[in-house]
């Protein structure tokens, strides 16, 4: 070793394997052991492992039913051997709720809704809930179980009934649908379903748009569905870090009767990162594509629509479409892209409020109305989002950088309340 240098030697002594004795929960008066265990990635007589006790925690914040959630070790009767202690508070889960919310959609909703997030502790979700508006009244009932029979299966089904008035027609639904699926990892699932809908439009225009007035004479939607989906994200209302990704198909008609007759597939990916120590960033992209069958028939309630909260903020939800030649109805694309980036920071973290900035950016179009870059619409802004105590809140102003003739050069998205 020369004058300026220094040798250093590391002495490593492994220890002994140190296995899971025991593991004793506490806190939980109307949730059953096993909904906990499950989400717990360690059982009695394996290996320790600290990177799966941190996973556990996280999988037992994402299901909602706990306020405080900590895992701590203690020792046990032998060397090798270690204790864990589960120590939840639990959150409320079930709510009844009679009152108002609001949404840029859908205006004033009177709300009455039951639901419980965890039935009779099993971890099961039902759900009922009327809801009555300047624009809409929607009727529904749900239920999902995440482990079918104690198993990795998971089933869920809902029915509604429900009225909602557009631009350009309004639409009276009524159908259910039925899904089951698989968990083949804690994060990857995949599913297959049925949904069965029958629409039929009114308060139409004498001269409206062919492709409304053809859709009057379709009326049922029999189709099966099916779709992947990964979720990796840490939670589920301001995640942090994590992935979610789906792809859905949903094939209608053919030998499943109905009027209507169509194949739609659908994508979209999110990815939650943070580049700095409070700030949250967060890149959603979609996308859509729907053709005809044989039959030739898809309504316009099926085709796509953009704008609102969930794809391009800054024009009301059916802003951004195709619009008919002749009457300039908004008629809907059989293809579509969206595209959200956004960053996200806490204003005031002791009642969990969130500021948010963003870009967006998306299209709509069709074999009649071909995709034109000119007609790709974008957006920026800014807004909040708070846990408050009536349930997630998301106020967004969007500016549309793009203006056109007739269009607004903004839009208030706001949500708040049962169900939205």
């Amino acid at each position: 070793v020369s004058v300026n240098q220094v040798k250093i030697t590391f002495k490593v002594d492994k220890g002994p394997v140190v296995f899971i004795n025991r593991i004793e929960i506490e806190g939980n008066t109307k949730t059953r052991d096993k909904v906990i265990r499950r989400e717990i990635l360690l059982s009695e007589g394996w290996p320790y492992s600290a990177a799966r006790i941190e996973k556990s925690e996280e999988r037992l914040h994402r299901l909602g039913f706990f306020e405080e959630v900590k895992i701590e070790k203690e020792k046990g009767t032998k060397e090798e051997e270690l204790n864990l202690r589960v120590k939840l508070k639990e959150a409320l889960t079930g709510t009844f709720s009679i009152g108002a919310a609001y949404s840029s959609s859908e205006k004033l909703v009177f709300v009455t809704e039951i639901t419980q997030r965890n039935w009779l502790g099993k971890g099961q979700k039902v759900g009922i809930s009327a809801k009555i508006g300047t624009k809409s009244s929607r009727y529904s009932i749900n239920f999902f179980d995440p482990y079918f029979m104690d198993t990795r299966y998971f089933l869920g089904w809902s029915l509604y009934n429900y009225e909602i008035e557009q631009e350009d027609f309004t639409k009276d639904a009524k159908g259910g649908s039925v899904r089951i699926g698989y968990f083949f990892t804690p994060v990857f699932s995949a599913y297959l379903g049925y949904r069965y809908d029958d629409s039929k439009l009114k308060d139409i225009r004498d001269n409206t748009s062919v492709i409304i007035r053809e859709s009057m004479k379709i009326h049922t939607t029999s189709a099966l569905e099916t779709g992947i989906n990964y979720d990796s994200r840490n939670r589920f209302f301001l995640p942090t870090k994590g992935w979610v990704n789906s792809i859905n198909i949903s094939y209608a008609g053919g030998i499943l009767g109905g009027d209507s007759n169509f194949l739609k597939l659908t994508g979209e990916h999110q990815v939650y990162f943070t580049p700095w120590k409070n700030l949250t960033t967060h890149l959603k992209f979609g996308y859509g594509y729907l053709t005809e069958g044989s039959g030739k028939r898809i309504p316009v309630f099926e085709r796509f629509y953009l704008g609102g909260l969930d794809s391009v903020r800054g024009y009301k939800y059916g802003d951004i479409s195709p619009r008919d030649s002749t009457t300039g109805e908004r008629i809907g694309g059989t293809r579509m892209f969206y595209f959200q980036g956004e960053g996200i920071v806490p204003l005031i973290k002791s009642i969990n409020l969130h500021g948010v900035v963003f870009y967006d950016m998306g299209s709509v179009w069709s074999k009649d109305y071909p995709f034109k870059s000119s007609e790709v619409r974008k957006s920026v802004g800014f807004g909040i989002r708070w846990l408050s105590p009536l349930g997630p809140l998301r106020i967004e102003w969007g500016y549309n950088i793009d203006k056109k003739p007739k269009e607004d050069s903004s839009n208030l998205n706001f949500q708040v309340g049962g169900g939205f």
